[in-house]
């Protein structure tokens, strides 16, 4: 290899904005004469941060060495990350999934299985550190919405990845129970005749005593 070419060795190295470069190339490709072509010099400009004309120079056989690296992290067993660093602000797993708020829960569902604006999940789901705890705990940020989303754009893909793969495989339960209390809720009121309805003080409809 005739160049400095620096490759990621682990999920930690690869963030999310890199990622989700790398999943529109990858729709992009469908339409290329060559789709596996296209995708190996686009996975080498950016998992490996060169431009085009550098990653074309690169010999076929340490391309192909390459790219096959790459991808094995992208498809490797991803865990469960606790926590991380960025920009001096460490960033923990939400302690209790089962405290979330009505709005959390929202942003968590509507896009944890939406690439594109995962970082509203991953903001739900990892907040900053405010205190740790005697029993070695700690305890994270009041939920504020995309106050933090510029800096997780770049969170490592290992948390994202561990985060998708635990909401998805213990976090369901979650999910449903949650989803069947609302639609409960929602058919109670529903049900409750119109005359039986008025406006407390405060503008929240209140049922009479």
């Amino acid at each position: 290899m005739n160049m400095k070419l620096i490759v990621p060795s682990s999920l930690d190295e690869i963030s999310l904005s890199k990622y989700q470069r790398y999943l529109k190339e990858f729709e992009i490709s469908k339409s290329q004469k060559d789709q596996e072509t296209y995708l190996s010099i686009k996975i080498i400009e950016i998992f490996c941060e060169l431009s085009e004309e550098k990653a074309k120079q690169i010999s076929y056989d340490d391309a192909n060495k390459v790219v096959s690296i790459i991808l094995q992290l992208l498809n490797q067993e991803a865990k469960l990350v606790q926590s991380f660093q960025m920009e001096g602000i460490t960033f923990g797993w939400v302690p209790k999934l089962d405290d979330l708020s009505f709005g959390e829960f929202l942003d968590l569902n509507n896009n944890i299985d939406n690439f594109d604006n995962i970082v509203s999940a991953m903001g739900v789901l990892y907040r900053p550190v405010t205190e740790y705890t005697k029993d070695g705990k700690y305890r994270v940020e009041k939920y504020e919405g995309d106050k933090y989303h510029e800096i997780l754009k770049d969170m490592p893909m290992s948390a994202v990845l561990g985060a998708t793969v635990f909401f998805w495989n213990l976090g369901m339960d979650l999910v449903k129970s949650t989803h069947k209390s609302l639609e409960a809720q929602v058919n109670k009121m529903s049900s409750v005749p119109k005359a039986n309805l008025r406006m407390s003080g405060d503008g929240l409809v209140a049922l009479p005593n």
